[in-house]
Order: structure tokens, then C-alpha cells, then sequence
């Protein structure tokens, strides 16, 4: 089924998923007010959800257990002050006990209904869940759910589907370039950092996934603690050992040509196939960190293709570092090629790769994405919103390229298909702002923080202990091929 897009946008409305998963063996969990929910009540909620997930194509089996296991309310009072030590120890005791049940009946996913948005119930859902028994969760809001809202449950079908395997869209392989002949992995790389204020020495936890079909809609990743602020990926060679091994076990028999990194931005071998070309995106690098890049984690990329592929063809590389966290604006000069919504902003899909990018190198900005508002426009004078609603283009700049050296591809080419990727983020219905390797490295490295969250709260003030920390990476054995992480 095509979607047509306006302004870079579509919606789910008589619209399935690409390649339905599904959802079997799975069951609900009630926490807070949410508990004590008329069953009646809830029961009618849960068949319209559930009618909401298979309109978008899901198989959806029904609940092996219903209404499922509940956390009681608290009263009033202790849920106006939920953040006690005494609250979140009896719900981490009754979580536990709810997950073991789970594990034991053979449970794959775990919907979990929250009262009211809750981060620290939360994070330790996702602990539980993705570190130490190895089931599917996502959680869902109650007072979502009592309105029966078709777009809020096609919103939960693309999470599911996403965490279950399956892909939610693709786009016409005319729009892909070379990524067509499903010959290259893409990889996203990101690290994110304690937060100012955090427990001393808390560490960094670096993030790479990367895809593993020809449709670009599976991105399984990897995830590991290190040296606290540190920038660079300590032991991304094993990291990307992983990925390639993972893409070779999902494509028997092929050929992987080309690596593709989208890196984060401040400012025949043993396995039974060869991998040709690896593309890359890594957020988080600043300008004065480029040259570390090249020196630091290119060579790891190619160990990695070295362990694996050993005297096989080794694939060619093409590496992109992605910016967001730069003062570049860019407005139209006439309205009739500007934002139909607000015609102070550019059109999505604009590129300027010249006149202010680098004098050497190659670099372009890109707004793959329509901007929700507007903001100070020259050619009105007026302000129809604050200036940071403005679309912000992300900036790429590309720092190998073996891919287009070999191939005689122009610039044009790997803009067209970054734009292209910048359609594939699977749990969003419009294009992104930056391509979807990045974006789900990010997401991917924001999970994580969840596991760890507990401890440095309640070590606040002191130094960060390694012995005494919870967990140093990966995820339960049964989900780390999969995007747990949506």
C-alpha cells in the first residue's frame, strides 16, 4: 500500500504496516490508579487497542492472561510524592515478582499501563525487562487508552511491530541509489554523557546499531558503559564485530559491499558471506574532534572487517559525521518556493552544499523535515512563533568516502539517499530531521541511561563504583538481536 506524503508527512488511517510481526504470548500490566480500573472498563479499552493494532496489520493473538497482573494504587497523598525510597522499593519487589511470572508462563511482551508519565517506573520496567529476563516491554498511557484514539494505537502498532521484527515502510528503491542492491549495512554511532550534577565519574555509554535487510527497516545495536566524557567509542571494534556478524547471519549467501556510518555531531569468510560497503553515521563529534575520528574509530571499523571477514574482500567504507548543535538557519528568499504552513521556513527536502559550507572537504546541510512552527521571517518582519521552532537543518560532513571514489557517484547521490533514509525512522509517520542511523544510536544510548538510573540516584553525591553498578552493557540474550530500544 502507498502512503502519500504532504509537506514530508503521512498517517496510518486504512494504512497497514510493510511486514506485520506477531504478537503472541503476550499479556498487561496495571500500575498505580491505573490498577484499580474497573475490569469491565479496562476490558473494552483493551479490545480497542487491540482492534487499533491489527487495522495496521499486526497479527494480534489475545492476551494469555487477562486483565493481567496490577501494582495496587497508592493513595493519594504517597502518589503525589511517588519518588520515596519506600515507593519505588515495593514497586521494584512487585515488578520483579511480575516479571519472573511472566518468564515462567513464556511471555514476549509486556504492555504496561501507566497512570500518568512516570520516568522512574519506567526505568525500571525497561531494567527488568530488557537486562534481566529478556521480555518485550512498552508502556502505554491510561487515560490514552480510555479515549480509544485510532492514531494513538497505529502510534503503539509501529512500536510493537518494530520491537517484534517486523518493518512498518520502505521506500521505492529508485529513491535509494546503491542501498538498493541490498549489499550495504548502514551504522549509526552515538555517545551520550552523564548530566551536569550526575554521581562523579558516572560513565559515558556508547550506542552503534546497524540494519540488517534491504528494506533498511531492522536495526539491532549494541550498547556499552565507558570512561566517563569521553567522546570517542572505547571498544567499538567489538562492537562492530557484533553488527557484522549479525548482518551475515540475516543475509545468507550475500555480499556486503559497503559500510555506511552516520556519526553524532557537536558542531567469504567464517560466517558464510562477505560484506562489501559499510556506511556510518556517529553523532556527538565537534569539529576540532574530526581528525580524532579518522585516526581513532575508522581504523577500529576496519579491524572489525579484518576479524571477520579475514582474507575475503574487505568492504568499502564511507563515513559521515552528523551535526545538529550549530546556529545555521536558512529562510526562503520567495514565498512561492517557501513552507505552504508557515512561508517563513524552507521547504523539506531543501540542501545547500555550497557558497557557506567548507573550503576544503565536503560538507552540506540538510532539512529533511517540515518545522512544526514558524519564526522571524525576512521577508515578513513579523515573528509567528520563537525563533527555535525554526527548522534547524542537520549538517553532514562527510570524512571518507571509498564508496564514491570507486563508483563515480557524485555529491548528489549521497544526498539524495540521506534525504531518502530521513523517510525510514519507523516509529514516525513524516520525515526526521536526521537520518534514522543517528537517530536510533541516540535512542538506543538513551535506553541505556534507564538501567543505571536507580543507582546514581541513590548514590547521589558519591563516586561512581564499578563494582556496585548494575549493569556495563548489552541486554538479556533473548532481545540483543532486536530493537528493544524503540
Amino acid at each position: 500500500m502507498t502512503a502519500r506524503t504532504v509537506g514530508g508527512s503521512w498517517n496510518m488511517k486504512d494504512k497497514k504496516v510493510l511486514k506485520p510481526a506477531n504478537l503472541s504470548k503476550w499479556t498487561m500490566l496495571r500500575i498505580g490508579t491505573a490498577a484499580v480500573t474497573e475490569d469491565a472498563a479496562f476490558e473494552q479499552h483493551c479490545k480497542a487497542l487491540t482492534a487499533g493494532l491489527r487495522s495496521c496489520g499486526l497479527k494480534v493473538d489475545a492476551p494469555q492472561i487477562f486483565p493481567g497482573p496490577s501494582i495496587p494504587a497508592l493513595n493519594a497523598k504517597e502518589e503525589e510524592e511517588n519518588k520515596s525510597i519506600l515507593d519505588k522499593a515495593f514497586v521494584d519487589l512487585k515488578l520483579r515478582q511480575i516479571f519472573e511470572g511472566c518468564r515462567d508462563r513464556n511471555i514476549c511482551m509486556l504492555l504496561v499501563v501507566l497512570s500518568s508519565p512516570t520516568p522512574w517506573i519506567r526505568e525500571r520496567v525497561k531494567f527488568w525487562g530488557d537486562k534481566t529476563y529478556g521480555i518485550h516491554t512498552s508502556c502505554v498511557q491510561m487515560n490514552k487508552l480510555r479515549k480509544q484514539d485510532p492514531s494513538y494505537s497505529a502510534n503503539v502498532a509501529l512500536k510493537v511491530n518494530l520491537k517484534l521484527g517486523g518493518t512498518n515502510q520502505c521506500i521505492s528503491p529508485s529513491d535509494l541509489g546503491f542501498l538498493r542492491h541490498g549489499k550495504t549495512m548502514l551504522v549509526g554511532i552515538d555517545v551520550t554523557h552523564p548530566a551536569p550534577g550526575t554521581t562523579k565519574g558516572a560513565p559515558s555509554i556508547a550506542g552503534v546499531v546497524a540494519s540488517i535487510d534491504a528494506n533498511f527497516g531492522q536495526w539491532p545495536g549494541d550498547i556499552s558503559c565507558q570512561e566517563s566524557k569521553k567522546e570517542m567509542v572505547s571498544n567499538l571494534d567489538d562492537m562492530m564485530e557484533e553488527r557484522l556478524k549479525c548482518w551475515i547471519s540475516k543475509n545468507p549467501g550475500q555480499r556486503l559491499e559497503n559500510i555506511v556510518v552516520y556519526r553524532d555531531g557537536k558542531y567469504n569468510g567464517q560466517y558464510g558471506g562477505i560484506l562489501a560497503h559499510i556506511i556510518c553515521s556517529l553523532p556527538g563529534v565537534s569539529e576540532g574532534q574530526y581528525r580524532t575520528v579518522r585516526r581513532d574509530e575508522v581504523p577500529a571499523i576496519r579491524k572489525a572487517c579484518a576479524k571477520v571477514f579475514k582474507d575475503a574482500a574487505q568492504p568499502k567504507l564511507t563515513f559521515l559525521v552528523v551535526g545538529k548543535n550549530h546556529h545555521t538557519r536558512f529562510y526562503p528568499t520567495d514565498k512561492k518556493q517557501a513552507d505552504q504552513k508557515h512561508n517563513c521556513n524552507i521547504q523539506n527536502g531543501t540542501v545547500v552544499d555550497r557558497g557557506i559550507t567548507m573550503q576544503k572537504g565536503w560538507d552540506f546541510y540538510m532539512a529533511a523535515h517540515t518545522a512544526l512552527q514558524g519564526t522571524v521571517s525576512p521577508l515578513s518582519r513579523s515573528r509567528s512563533s520563537a525563533d527555535p521552532m525554526k527548522t534547524k537543518p542537520a549538517h553532514y560532513v562527510v570524512l571518507l568516502d571509498e564508496i564514491n571514489d570507486t563508483s563515480k557517484l557524485g555529491a548528489n547521490d549521497l544526498e539524495k539517499i540521506t534525504h531518502s533514509l530521513c523517510y525510514l525512522q519507523g516509529r514516525a509517520t513524516k520525515a526526521v530531521s536526521v537520518c534514522p542511523p543517528a537517530y536510533y544510536a541516540h535512542l538506543i544510548c538513551l535506553r541505556a541511561r534507564c538501567y543505571l538510573a536507580d543507582y546514581i540516584s541513590r548514590n547521589a553525591g558519591n563516586d561512581f563504583d564499578w563494582n556496585e553498578a548494575p549493569w556495563r552493557s548489552g541486554v538479556h540474550d533473548s532481545l540483543k538481536n532486536s530493537m528493544f530500544y524503540i
